[in-house]
């Protein structure tokens, strides 16, 4: 099985000393923030909405423990059609 996040996390794991602070960012459908506001609930989130007001992107500090912690957060966020992860 190939998983697409592994380069991250091979990334994550040569170039962080962990725990770390991390920056999460995302775009999704300005009337489908929901999902993603619950998933950082708790951690500083940034909203800035596009110029026509359909999308939102979030953008998230936290402290991480390991990179499996940053990457169960990506995966988390797949399960929610609609969401980009950047």
């Amino acid at each position: 099985m190939n998983d697409p996040l592994a380069k991250l996390q091979a990334a994550l794991d040569t170039c962080e000393t962990w725990p770390c602070d991390y920056c999460f960012k995302f775009i999704a459908k300005s009337d489908e923030l929901g999902p993603l506001l619950e998933l950082f609930e708790g951690f500083a989130v940034s909203l800035r909405e596009s110029a026509g007001g359909k999308y939102t992107s979030l953008t998230v500090q936290a402290v991480m423990q390991s990179s499996d912690e940053v990457l169960a957060v990506y995966r988390k966020a797949a399960e929610h059609p609609g969401i980009i992860s950047l």
